[in-house]
């Protein structure tokens, strides 16, 4: 008759017990073998896998990158397409890191992506209703659609009136050849600076990889 239940320290068992052939002592197995994972990972059983076979990344971040805008520019920018360069100083981006041109950000690997960015932006005269910073999302590598956008209203009340603002949107990148974003800004008036700079994020573009696709 199968034992239902073994008290391995009642019973003097020492060393490592073995994971195939349990089933005649009446021990179900929990998998087809134990071997080595690799450093960090962790486990991720399916009932049936090997502790090799399960292991994985969980989640972590695998990609990090900051661009900043680094001189000002004035009215419209449709996209924002010169002066893009990866942050420097304390910052060091994880992973392999965007990829740009013309204003044009390409990743470097599929996966879910959050993209975040913001602007800082004066005005001398006159007033400006809509200050418009949007992120835009090609699937195709043609053609784009605005994912997300935020306004400000500049009023005057001195010389020169400063306003920011800043959005994000989610992107699921699954072709890295066509599924592309780029950051625009549109004004009311061509009197509005932004501002842009090497040393901080002033008009900056933040990008995560947070998951896979």
């Amino acid at each position: 008759m199968a034992l239902s239940k073994i008290d391995l320290d009642k019973a003097g068992v020492t060393g490592t017990l073995p994971t195939t052939n349990l089933d005649t002592v009446g021990v179900a197995q929990g998998g087809t073998g134990i071997t080595s994972g690799t450093t960090d990972q962790f486990l991720k059983f399916t009932g049936s896998t090997t502790v090799a076979s399960a292991a994985v990344d969980g989640n972590k971040i695998t990609e990090y990158d900051n661009w900043r805008v680094t001189a000002n520019f004035q009215g419209d920018a449709v996209p924002i397409s010169s002066n893009w360069s990866r942050a420097t100083g304390a910052f060091e981006k994880i992973g392999t890191g965007l990829s740009e041109s013309s204003g044009i950000f390409s990743f470097p690997s599929t996966g879910k992506y959050l993209v975040m960015t913001g602007w800082r932006g004066f005005s001398t005269s006159p007033d400006s209703r809509y200050n418009e910073l949007e992120i835009s999302v090609t699937e195709n590598n043609s053609s784009y659609t605005t994912r997300a956008s935020t306004s400000q209203f500049i009023k005057i009340v001195s010389a020169n009136t400063y306003a920011e603002c800043s959005t994000q949107c989610l992107i699921d990148v699954t072709d890295t050849s066509n599924v592309k974003f780029r950051v625009q800004l549109s004004v009311e008036n061509n009197n509005i600076y932004s501002e842009g700079d090497v040393s901080m994020n002033r008009l900056y573009m933040t990008c995560m990889r947070i998951g896979d696709t």
